[in-house]
Protein backbone atom coordinates (compact mmCIF):
# COMPACT_ATOMS: atom_id res chain seq x y z
CA UNK A 1 0.00 0.00 0.00
CA UNK A 2 1.59 3.33 -1.04
CA UNK A 3 2.20 6.03 1.57
CA UNK A 4 0.30 8.60 -0.50
CA UNK A 5 -2.24 8.57 -3.30
CA UNK A 6 -2.47 11.74 -5.38
CA UNK A 7 -5.86 12.43 -6.91
CA UNK A 8 -5.46 13.92 -10.40
CA UNK A 9 -8.25 15.49 -12.43
CA UNK A 10 -7.68 15.73 -16.20
CA UNK A 11 -9.96 18.09 -18.15
CA UNK A 12 -9.46 17.40 -21.84
CA UNK A 13 -11.83 16.58 -24.72
CA UNK A 14 -9.49 13.83 -25.97
CA UNK A 15 -9.80 10.33 -24.55
CA UNK A 16 -6.41 9.56 -26.08
CA UNK A 17 -4.92 12.26 -23.86
CA UNK A 18 -6.59 10.70 -20.81
CA UNK A 19 -5.14 7.28 -21.65
CA UNK A 20 -1.68 8.77 -22.20
CA UNK A 21 -1.69 10.72 -18.91
CA UNK A 22 -2.92 7.65 -17.02
CA UNK A 23 -0.16 5.52 -18.56
CA UNK A 24 2.51 8.14 -17.82
CA UNK A 25 1.50 8.38 -14.17
CA UNK A 26 1.34 4.61 -13.88
CA UNK A 27 4.93 4.47 -15.13
CA UNK A 28 6.19 6.94 -12.51
CA UNK A 29 4.19 5.46 -9.60
CA UNK A 30 6.37 4.05 -6.84
CA UNK A 31 5.97 1.98 -3.70
CA UNK A 32 5.44 5.20 -1.73
CA UNK A 33 3.47 7.28 -4.22
CA UNK A 34 0.58 6.42 -6.51
CA UNK A 35 -1.80 8.36 -8.77
CA UNK A 36 -5.49 8.08 -9.52
CA UNK A 37 -6.74 9.92 -12.61
CA UNK A 38 -10.30 11.09 -13.16
CA UNK A 39 -11.31 12.42 -16.57
CA UNK A 40 -13.68 15.23 -17.55
CA UNK A 41 -14.26 15.65 -21.29
CA UNK A 42 -15.92 19.09 -21.23
CA UNK A 43 -15.48 22.48 -19.62
CA UNK A 44 -18.75 22.25 -17.68
CA UNK A 45 -18.07 18.72 -16.45
CA UNK A 46 -14.60 19.75 -15.30
CA UNK A 47 -15.95 22.83 -13.51
CA UNK A 48 -18.52 20.73 -11.66
CA UNK A 49 -15.89 18.23 -10.51
CA UNK A 50 -13.52 21.00 -9.42
CA UNK A 51 -16.19 22.46 -7.18
CA UNK A 52 -16.04 19.25 -5.12
CA UNK A 53 -12.50 20.36 -4.19
CA UNK A 54 -11.30 16.78 -3.62
CA UNK A 55 -8.35 16.66 -6.03
CA UNK A 56 -4.67 17.25 -5.31
CA UNK A 57 -3.96 18.68 -8.78
CA UNK A 58 -5.79 19.44 -12.02
CA UNK A 59 -4.39 19.09 -15.55
CA UNK A 60 -6.46 21.23 -17.90
CA UNK A 61 -6.29 21.53 -21.69
CA UNK A 62 -6.05 25.02 -23.15
CA UNK A 63 -8.73 24.40 -25.78
CA UNK A 64 -12.10 23.39 -24.31
CA UNK A 65 -14.70 24.26 -26.93
CA UNK A 66 -15.95 27.84 -26.71
CA UNK A 67 -13.93 28.45 -23.55
CA UNK A 68 -10.36 27.80 -22.57
CA UNK A 69 -8.41 26.31 -19.72
CA UNK A 70 -7.45 29.86 -18.72
CA UNK A 71 -11.13 30.74 -18.32
CA UNK A 72 -11.54 27.74 -16.02
CA UNK A 73 -8.53 28.77 -13.95
CA UNK A 74 -9.98 32.24 -13.45
CA UNK A 75 -13.28 30.71 -12.32
CA UNK A 76 -11.52 28.53 -9.73
CA UNK A 77 -9.73 31.62 -8.36
CA UNK A 78 -13.01 33.53 -8.11
CA UNK A 79 -14.64 30.61 -6.30
CA UNK A 80 -11.60 30.21 -4.00
CA UNK A 81 -10.97 26.62 -5.07
CA UNK A 82 -7.46 25.82 -3.89
CA UNK A 83 -6.50 23.06 -6.35
CA UNK A 84 -3.22 23.70 -8.23
CA UNK A 85 -3.84 23.87 -11.99
CA UNK A 86 -1.38 22.79 -14.70
CA UNK A 87 -2.15 24.01 -18.23
CA UNK A 88 -1.66 21.60 -21.17
CA UNK A 89 -1.44 22.86 -24.72
CA UNK A 90 -0.25 21.90 -28.20
CA UNK A 91 0.57 25.49 -29.13
CA UNK A 92 3.27 26.50 -26.72
CA UNK A 93 4.51 30.08 -26.89
CA UNK A 94 5.84 32.73 -24.54
CA UNK A 95 2.68 34.87 -24.64
CA UNK A 96 0.49 31.93 -23.61
CA UNK A 97 2.98 31.03 -20.91
CA UNK A 98 2.55 34.52 -19.43
CA UNK A 99 -1.24 34.30 -19.67
CA UNK A 100 -1.16 30.99 -17.81
CA UNK A 101 1.00 32.52 -15.07
CA UNK A 102 -1.33 35.52 -14.65
CA UNK A 103 -4.35 33.19 -14.56
CA UNK A 104 -2.80 31.35 -11.61
CA UNK A 105 -1.40 28.24 -13.30
CA UNK A 106 1.05 26.23 -11.21
CA UNK A 107 2.82 25.14 -14.42
CA UNK A 108 2.53 25.06 -18.20
CA UNK A 109 3.29 21.94 -20.27
CA UNK A 110 3.48 21.28 -24.00
CA UNK A 111 1.53 18.08 -24.77
CA UNK A 112 3.55 17.42 -27.94
CA UNK A 113 6.76 16.94 -25.97
CA UNK A 114 5.35 15.59 -22.71
CA UNK A 115 7.25 12.77 -20.98
CA UNK A 116 6.38 10.75 -17.85
CA UNK A 117 9.17 12.23 -15.72
CA UNK A 118 8.34 15.78 -16.81
CA UNK A 119 4.69 15.28 -15.89
CA UNK A 120 5.58 13.69 -12.55
CA UNK A 121 7.96 16.53 -11.67
CA UNK A 122 5.39 19.18 -12.58
CA UNK A 123 2.72 17.54 -10.42
CA UNK A 124 5.16 17.05 -7.54
CA UNK A 125 6.26 20.70 -7.55
CA UNK A 126 2.67 21.95 -7.89
CA UNK A 127 1.37 19.88 -4.96
CA UNK A 128 4.37 20.64 -2.74
CA UNK A 129 4.01 24.35 -3.41
CA UNK A 130 0.29 24.17 -2.64
CA UNK A 131 0.99 22.47 0.68
CA UNK A 132 3.48 25.20 1.56
CA UNK A 133 0.92 27.90 0.74
CA UNK A 134 -1.75 26.13 2.80
CA UNK A 135 0.64 25.79 5.76
CA UNK A 136 1.55 29.48 5.54
CA UNK A 137 -2.13 30.43 5.36
CA UNK A 138 -2.94 28.25 8.36
CA UNK A 139 -0.09 29.73 10.41
CA UNK A 140 -1.28 33.23 9.50
CA UNK A 141 -4.83 32.39 10.61
CA UNK A 142 -3.55 30.98 13.91
CA UNK A 143 -1.42 34.07 14.52
CA UNK A 144 -4.31 36.41 13.74
CA UNK A 145 -6.63 34.41 16.01
CA UNK A 146 -4.16 34.52 18.91
CA UNK A 147 -3.62 38.27 18.47
CA UNK A 148 -7.34 38.98 18.34
CA UNK A 149 -7.95 36.87 21.44
CA UNK A 150 -5.14 38.67 23.27
CA UNK A 151 -6.66 42.02 22.29
CA UNK A 152 -10.04 40.89 23.62
CA UNK A 153 -8.48 39.83 26.93
CA UNK A 154 -6.73 43.19 27.29
CA UNK A 155 -9.62 45.40 26.19
CA UNK A 156 -12.60 44.17 28.22
CA UNK A 157 -13.51 42.65 31.54
CA UNK A 158 -16.65 41.11 30.07
CA UNK A 159 -15.98 37.37 30.13
CA UNK A 160 -18.86 36.56 27.77
CA UNK A 161 -17.41 38.86 25.12
CA UNK A 162 -13.95 37.31 25.47
CA UNK A 163 -15.31 33.76 25.23
CA UNK A 164 -17.38 34.68 22.19
CA UNK A 165 -14.28 36.09 20.46
CA UNK A 166 -12.40 32.86 21.27
CA UNK A 167 -15.15 30.79 19.63
CA UNK A 168 -15.21 33.02 16.55
CA UNK A 169 -11.44 32.84 16.18
CA UNK A 170 -11.41 29.08 16.65
CA UNK A 171 -14.01 28.74 13.87
CA UNK A 172 -11.67 30.63 11.52
CA UNK A 173 -8.73 28.36 12.34
CA UNK A 174 -10.47 24.97 12.64
CA UNK A 175 -13.73 24.61 10.67
CA UNK A 176 -16.33 22.81 12.76
CA UNK A 177 -20.07 22.41 13.31
CA UNK A 178 -20.22 23.02 17.04
CA UNK A 179 -17.94 23.96 19.94
CA UNK A 180 -18.04 24.35 23.73
CA UNK A 181 -15.96 26.20 26.26
CA UNK A 182 -15.93 24.58 29.71
CA UNK A 183 -14.65 26.34 32.81
CA UNK A 184 -13.24 24.06 35.50
CA UNK A 185 -13.07 25.03 39.17
CA UNK A 186 -11.92 22.15 41.31
CA UNK A 187 -14.42 19.36 40.68
CA UNK A 188 -17.03 21.70 39.25
CA UNK A 189 -17.27 21.96 35.46
CA UNK A 190 -19.46 24.62 33.87
CA UNK A 191 -20.51 25.15 30.25
CA UNK A 192 -19.51 28.79 29.82
CA UNK A 193 -20.10 29.34 26.12
CA UNK A 194 -21.10 27.32 23.05
CA UNK A 195 -21.97 27.66 19.39
CA UNK A 196 -23.71 25.37 16.94
CA UNK A 197 -25.98 23.73 19.55
CA UNK A 198 -29.74 23.95 20.00
CA UNK A 199 -31.20 24.84 23.41
CA UNK A 200 -32.14 21.19 23.92
CA UNK A 201 -28.60 20.02 23.16
CA UNK A 202 -27.18 22.56 25.60
CA UNK A 203 -29.48 21.24 28.31
CA UNK A 204 -28.24 17.70 27.65
CA UNK A 205 -24.57 18.77 27.84
CA UNK A 206 -25.20 20.76 31.02
CA UNK A 207 -26.89 17.79 32.70
CA UNK A 208 -24.12 15.45 31.56
CA UNK A 209 -21.50 17.73 33.10
CA UNK A 210 -23.43 17.98 36.35
CA UNK A 211 -23.63 14.22 36.75
CA UNK A 212 -20.47 12.87 35.13
CA UNK A 213 -17.84 15.62 34.83
CA UNK A 214 -15.74 14.39 37.80
CA UNK A 215 -15.54 10.93 36.17
CA UNK A 216 -14.76 12.05 32.60
CA UNK A 217 -11.23 10.86 31.77
CA UNK A 218 -10.86 13.39 28.94
CA UNK A 219 -11.38 16.38 31.24
CA UNK A 220 -9.23 14.83 33.95
CA UNK A 221 -6.31 14.29 31.58
CA UNK A 222 -6.47 17.81 30.12
CA UNK A 223 -6.71 19.31 33.61
CA UNK A 224 -3.75 17.27 34.86
CA UNK A 225 -1.46 17.83 31.86
CA UNK A 226 -2.54 21.28 30.70
CA UNK A 227 -2.31 19.94 27.13
CA UNK A 228 -4.79 19.45 24.28
CA UNK A 229 -6.29 16.00 23.89
CA UNK A 230 -6.82 14.68 20.36
CA UNK A 231 -9.37 11.87 20.01
CA UNK A 232 -9.51 9.89 16.78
Amino acid sequence: MPDSILRVLLIDDSRTQYVMVSDFLHIVSTATSEYTVEWAATYEEGKELLENNIYDVCLVDYELGDKSGLDLMQETVEKQISIPMILLTEHGNYALDLQAMYAGAADYLDKTTLKPKVLERSIRYATQNQRMLENERRQRLITEALLDTALALNSTLESDEVLERILVNMKNVIPHDAANIFLIDGKEVRLARSQGYSDEQIEVVTELLRRKAPKMNTLSEMTATGQPLIIN
